[in-house]
Order: structure tokens, then sequence, then C-alpha cells
């Protein structure tokens, strides 16, 4: 999203832009980063450029949540063999919370009754980042 846009929402009053579209924001980012269909050429992003993407973001005044990450994680589960440990490692680095604390918080959104897994990629790949990953699994 751009600055100025944001800026200018702002200058008019409209000050629940953050909360409005938050997560569409970060989601959108995310999607920019990593497409849902890759060009062959495409070469995927390191942690620095998805951090400096997304910080660019909060400088805004966006926020990387808990539901965020879920979601992001969630959104790319048919992928997270190839980009998972990627947007861990960078969601880690803007948190600055470890791996293990991300995830579980990950874990708790995942396995909300409201969240309706037809698949279990997405769980298995939390489980198998957490600290005591046989506890995890006895909770799923």
């Amino acid at each position: 999203m751009h600055p100025d846009l944001v800026n200018l929402w702002k200058k008019i009053g409209y000050h629940e832009i953050y909360s409005d579209v938050n997560d569409l924001v970060m989601q959108g980012a995310l999607l920019i980063l990593f497409p849902p269909t890759p060009p062959i050429n495409r070469i995927i992003p390191d942690v620095n450029s998805v951090v400096s993407c997304l910080r660019q973001l909060l400088d805004l005044g966006f926020q990387l949540t808990e539901i965020v990450m879920e979601e992001a994680f969630r959104l790319f589960e048919h992928r997270l063999n190839e980009i998972g440990d990627l947007l861990l490692s960078s969601f880690q680095e803007i948190c600055r919370e470890s791996k293990s604390t991300i995830v579980r918080s990950c874990l708790i959104q995942t396995m909300k009754p409201e969240r309706n897994h037809r698949k279990f990629d997405l769980l298995e790949f939390l489980i198998n980042r957490v600290d005591q990953p046989e506890v995890a699994r006895k909770v799923h």
C-alpha cells in the first residue's frame, strides 16, 4: 500500500484504515512476494527481502499479528515445503520472538473450531516446528 494513500486517508479522518484492511494488506504483500503461479524464472525472495517488504508496511502502522501469520501459513499451505521455513524465519526476525513461540501462537489460531481444514499440511508443518512436537501431536 502506498504511503501517500495511507496518509491521505488519515488526513481526511479515516483512522480505522489499519484495523479495516490490515490483514488484507499484509496478505497482499506476501502474495506479491510469493505469487500463486510464480513465473518460471522467478527467484524466491530471501528472509531480508521479506522482512524489508513487511517492515515498510509496519512503518506505516500495519501490524504483523498472530492471525496474519497463521493466515499466511494457511494461504501458502500447498507451498509450505518450499517457503514455510522462510516465512517463519521472516516472522521471527520481525517479531523478535522464538520460532517456537510464533509456531505455538499460530497453532492456537489454527486449531480454533471455526478453522475448518480439509488438509492437515499446515498442522503438521507447525507441529514439526514447535518445541516438544510430541506434546502438540497429542493435542492435535
